[in-house]
């Protein structure tokens, strides 16, 4: 099996509304549960929730997450920077630029 980008999104539902996000990080693993596994051991989970899916590389490209942003987590302000058209969390509302 290869390994394929993963888009891992985490959030604590116990947190107040409007800090229950902690981050997302892109990590390289074979299936979903590596790819917690290899966020956790390069210390880049924050705990909480996760959510995932496959990301292909060619993609990220398209959000402007190059690979050097990938392996690391992610905050708000971060992916805000980056994603020049804005971010579209988990219930499909924009976040950022329209």
């Amino acid at each position: 099996m290869s390994t394929q980008a993963h888009w891992l999104s985490f959030a604590d539902p116990d947190l107040p509304e409007g800090r229950q996000f902690l981050g997302v990080c892109v990590v390289e693993a074979e299936s979903f549960q590596e790819a917690v596994i290899a966020a956790s051991l390069r210390e880049i989970n924050p705990g909480g929730e996760c959510r995932g899916w496959q990301a292909p590389a060619d993609e990220m490209e398209k959000w402007s997450l190059k690979r050097e942003h990938w392996n690391r987590l992610l905050g708000r302000g971060d992916l805000l920077k980056l994603c020049e058209d804005g971010v579209v969390d988990m219930d499909g509302e924009r976040i950022g630029a329209a």
